[in-house]
C-alpha cells in the first residue's frame, strides 16, 4: 500500500483518469470541500474548484476521454451535477432544482464508456432513484422506480450494465441492472452495509466498501456476486474505491493514518488460486472451549455456530458438522483429556473422518473477549492455518467470525 495524501485534512473519494496519470479527489484543506487532483504517485497537487463561500463539491468522476470531470456541488444553491474541463476550466450546471427545495437533490455521477451519457442518483420525485441524462443535461430517463433508496450507480466498462446501491433488499446492498434498467440482480446478500461500486476494467469485478467484520473494509467480487473476498483488513475506515485503468491498483480513502487519506493498494496478488485454497476441505468444528468471565451463555457452543456458516461462505470449506467436545468425553473411549491440543483434536477429526478439524476458545477478561481459533490438519495434528480476534462488543463477534474464516482460508 502507498499513502498519497498526508496533510492533516480530509482526503476522499478517489477517481482514476482514463490514461492512469492523475486521481482527482475531494478535499478539505482549503477550508472547504473542493475537487482537487494530483499525480498517480501522490505530486503535483492542484486545486480545480475555488469558491468564494461555503459551496461544497463532492464525488469527482472523469469522463471516458479524460478531457472533463463530473461532479456534484452545492455552488447554486441545491446539491446538482455539474461538469468542468480537467483543468478545472468552463464548469457547467446539468441538473438545475431550486434552493428553495433542499430535499431534492442529484449526486453520485457515472459517465456512460462512450461518453454519451451521465447517470446519475436523485430524489427529485421524493425519494432516490437511478436516472440518465444526455452530457449536456438533456433527455433525462428514470431507470428505477423503487419507493425506497437506489443510489450512486456506477456504468460498467462494456457499457452493458449500471450497478448501484439499493436498500429495497431491506439492507444496503450492491445490486446490478442492464443498462436501460433491466433485469435488476442482488449481489451481495447479507445484513451489513455495502456501498461505493467500483467495476474492474475488465467488467469482470467489482470492488466496493463493506461494515461486515464490524469495521469499513474494501472487498471485491465477481461481477455475477461469486468469489466475494476482503482486501483491506483494518480496524478503522477504508471507504471510496477506485480501479486503476490498468486493473493492477485501486485506490481508496482511509483513515490508518489518523485522518481520512488518499492511499493506493496493488491487487495483482489477489485471485481465487492465489489467495483461497487450491481444494476444498472437508471439515468439523469442536466447540470452542471458554475461560475467564464470559457474559454469553454457552459461548463457546455460540461462536462455533457462528465459525460454521462464516467457513461455509469462504467456499474453502464443507463443513461435516459441529462437535460437541463433551458428547465425545461421554461417548468414545478415546484416553483424551479434554483438553483441545492438536493431537486430541486430530483423533476427534479421525473419529468423524474429516480432512480437518476447527478448535478454539473464546475468553474474557475485564472488558476484552478474545477469540483464537486454530485449522488443524487430521492426518498430522499439525496447525495448517490460526487465527485471533479481540473485541470488547458481543455483538462484534459474529463479524469477527467472517474474519478469522477467510484468514484460515487461504493457503498455508
Amino acid at each position: 500500500m502507498r499513502q498519497l495524501t498526508t496533510l492533516d485534512a480530509e482526503d476522499q473519494w478517489p477517481s482514476w483518469s482514463p490514461d492512469g496519470q492523475k486521481i482527482a479527489f475531494v478535499s478539505n484543506r482549503s477550508g472547504n470541500q473542493d475537487i482537487w487532483v494530483m499525480g498517480a504517485d501522490g505530486g503535483n497537487k492542484r486545486q480545480l474548484t475555488t469558491p468564494e463561500v461555503e459551496q461544497w463539491h463532492y464525488q469527482p468522476v472523469w469522463s471516458p476521454d479524460g478531457q472533463k470531470i463530473a461532479f456534484r456541488s452545492l455552488r447554486s444553491g441545491n446539491y446538482d451535477i455539474w461538469v468542468m474541463d480537467a483543468d478545472g476550466g468552463r464548469k457547467r450546471q446539468l441538473t438545475t432544482h431550486p434552493p428553495t427545495a433542499p430535499r431534492y437533490m442529484d449526486d453520485a455521477p457515472s459517465w456512460s464508456p462512450d461518453g454519451q451519457k451521465i447517470a446519475f442518483a436523485s430524489s427529485r420525485i421524493g425519494n432516490w432513484e437511478i436516472w440518465v441524462m444526455d452530457t449536456d443535461g438533456g433527455y433525462t430517463q428514470q431507470l428505477t422506480t423503487y419507493a425506497g433508496m437506489d443510489d450512486t450507480p456506477v456504468w460498467s466498462p462494456d457499457g452493458q450494465k449500471i450497478a448501484f446501491v439499493s436498500v429495497r433488499s431491506g439492507n444496503h446492498d450492491i445490486w446490478v441492472m442492464d443498462a436501460d434498467g433491466g433485469n435488476k440482480r442482488r449481489l451481495t446478500m447479507d445484513e451489513f452495509v455495502e456501498y461505493s461500486p467500483s467495476w474492474s476494467p475488465d467488467a469482470q469485478k467489482i470492488a466496493f466498501a463493506s461494515g461486515r467484520t464490524g469495521t469499513w473494509d474494501i472487498w471485491m467480487m465477481d461481477a455475477d456476486g461469486g468469489h466475494m473476498r476482503q482486501l483491506t483488513m483494518y480496524d478503522g475506515q477504508d471507504k471510496f474505491p477506485s480501479w486503476s485503468p490498468d486493473g493492477r491498483e485501486i485506490a481508496f480513502t482511509s483513515d490508518r493514518s489518523g485522518n481520512p487519506d488518499i492511499w493506493v493498494m496493488d491487487i495483482r496478488g489477489f485471485s481465487p488460486e492465489e489467495e483461497q485454497r487450491t481444494f476444498i476441505l472437508n471439515t468439523a468444528i469442536v466447540e470452542f472451549q471458554e475461560k475467564g468471565s464470559l457474559d454469553i451463555k454457552d459461548a463457546g457452543e455460540i461462536v462455533a455456530g457462528w465459525m460454521s456458516s462464516s467457513l461455509i461462505k469462504t467456499g474453502a470449506f464443507t463443513l461435516y458438522e459441529r462437535v460437541l467436545l463433551y458428547k465425545i468425553l461421554e461417548e468414545q473411549d478415546l484416553g483424551l483429556t479434554g483438553a483441545l491440543d492438536e493431537k486430541t483434536t486430530a483423533e476427534i477429526g479421525k473419529l468423524y473422518g474429516v480432512d480437518a478439524i476447527v478448535t478454539g476458545t473464546v475468553s474474557k477478561f475485564g472488558s476484552t473477549i478474545s477469540v483464537v481459533v486454530k485449522l488443524i490438519d487430521t492426518e498430522t495434528a499439525k496447525v495448517i492455518a490460526s487465527s485471533d480476534v479481540k473485541t470488547t462488543s458481543v455483538d462484534a463477534i459474529p463479524g469477527a467470525m467472517d474474519r478469522l474464516a477467510r484468514e484460515l482460508a487461504r493457503e498455508p
